[in-house]
């Protein structure tokens, strides 16, 4: 679904705005301390709780916007995707730099913590190892990065670092101690009252990981080649991403899915960052995506939370093989733990990893208890229930996105950097 409005229009709908906004009953967005109250009262609200954050310009460079909201940056880039990388480049060199300055520092910390905790020795610099990904990377993602260099004055194999370091500490990581801690829940039919499918996501991952908050971007592909529009939750410099969103209302994320026991890590694959932005431009509908998913193997074992605007997939996926389950009418919650009893066959654990069975059982729990009343504002007092009160939200939750696919709009947040902001998707993809 694309949104276009004349200038008389939109003018209207921003005097309307304004005017809701100096009307509206300031509630209470949440807080780890106060989780589950907080979901008591917005379901009472309803979604006229939910926060907003009007977009702030801050610069245009050959037809790409950048924008801001709340504490996150906005990017999006039209055109050709070299066209794209070159806006993208434009407009964000300063940050992509840091950016890769900080994944240095960060991925050096984490390889002596990987050694300390008897990981594999990966024979293999984390430069060396991005290279041969990016050469292996659709044409699309690389006219994009080979425009991203050629505007930002950051060379291409340092783009690649930054698209390809998160793939090189999961190819590192094969101790159980490593695994993530990622929560997803999803919501529609009785759980929201029959009104639109929302969807939360935690991403979590070790604590350094907050150095890179103030590069956290949304990033909005229009390409001009008939793809979907698309978008990611990313870092400054990223093509490819764990979570990503497109024009036809599909939204996909995935979790650690190591406690399957699977150490497979076939390099001969892609980087799943890429394939699943890839998705998102080639797929239109769930079926679609379904099906793409089950014909794609991953280089790393994943457990994907997916939906559009009325249903909701969970994809258990190992090196070679992928097992969908569905919701319990229209409840839907995945963590990093296997759940579907056929993997036992094919030699693959499942409930086999506690902190994450607690985050499912917790997260389940919630989603019972609203039953009939969720949508954007209680699924972001759920997402900010700290898991010793009952939630799935922990010192190593890095970021949160909740999601409704119907409405194109997602609201973000960073614990501890910055509060839950939102993005109206509908109005950027062009």
């Amino acid at each position: 679904m694309k949104y276009h409005r004349s200038s008389r229009e939109a003018l209207i709908c921003f005097i309307l705005a304004m005017f809701v906004s100096v009307l509206a009953f300031d509630m209470p967005t949440g807080s780890a301390s106060d989780g589950a109250k907080t979901a008591d009262i917005r379901a009472e609200a309803g979604e006229a709780s939910s926060p907003r954050a009007d977009l702030e310009p801050i610069s245009t460079f050959e037809g790409g916007r950048l924008y801001r909201a709340g504490k996150f940056n906005v990017l999006v880039l039209n055109g050709t995707y070299r066209e794209m990388g070159r806006q993208y480049g434009g407009l964000m060199g300063p940050q992509i730099k840091a950016m890769y300055e900080e994944a240095l520092n960060v991925t050096s910390n984490t390889s002596l913590l990987l050694e300390e905790m008897g990981m594999r020795d990966p024979g293999v610099s984390l430069q060396n190892f991005t290279i041969p990904r990016f050469q292996a990377y659709p044409k699309r993602f690389q006219e994009m990065i080979t425009g991203i260099s050629q505007t930002s004055e950051v060379p291409l194999d340092e783009i690649c670092t930054i698209n390809e370091f998160f793939d090189y500490f999961l190819w590192m990581a094969s101790n159980p101690a490593a695994q993530g801690h990622c929560s997803a829940i999803t919501a529609w039919g009785n759980y929201t009252g029959g009104k639109p499918l929302v969807i939360g996501r935690n991403f979590d991952f070790p604590t350094d990981y907050k150095n890179f908050d103030k590069y956290i971007t949304v990033v909005v592909f229009n390409p001009t080649d008939g793809s979907n529009s698309a978008a990611i939750v990313a870092y400054a410099g990223m093509v490819g991403a764990i979570q990503s969103f497109n024009e036809a209302g599909l939204v996909l994320e995935n979790n650690d899915g190591s406690s399957s026991g699977d150490l497979s890590r076939p390099l001969d694959r892609g980087s799943f960052l890429i394939r699943d932005v890839q998705y998102m431009f080639d797929c239109s509908t769930l079926t679609g995506l379904d099906e793409a998913m089950k014909n794609s193997r991953s280089f790393y074992p994943l457990v994907y939370n997916v939906a559009n605007q009325s249903e909701a997939y969970c994809y258990e996926t190992t090196t070679f093989d992928v097992k969908r389950r569905g919701g319990v009418d229209g409840l839907l919650v995945g963590t990093n733990h296997f759940i579907i009893p056929a993997w036992e066959k094919e030699g693959v654990q499942i409930n086999n990893f506690t902190e994450s069975i607690s985050r499912h059982q917790n997260l389940t729990s919630l989603g019972e208890k609203h039953k009939g009343s969720l949508n954007a504002s209680v699924m972001m007092a759920i997402m900010d229930t700290p898991k010793e009160r009952g939630g799935a939200t922990h010192e190593g939750t890095i970021y949160q996105f909740v999601a409704v696919p119907e409405l194109m709009k997602v609201w973000l947040k960073a614990p501890g950097f910055g509060d839950w902001a939102e993005v109206d998707l509908g109005t950027l993809f062009d």
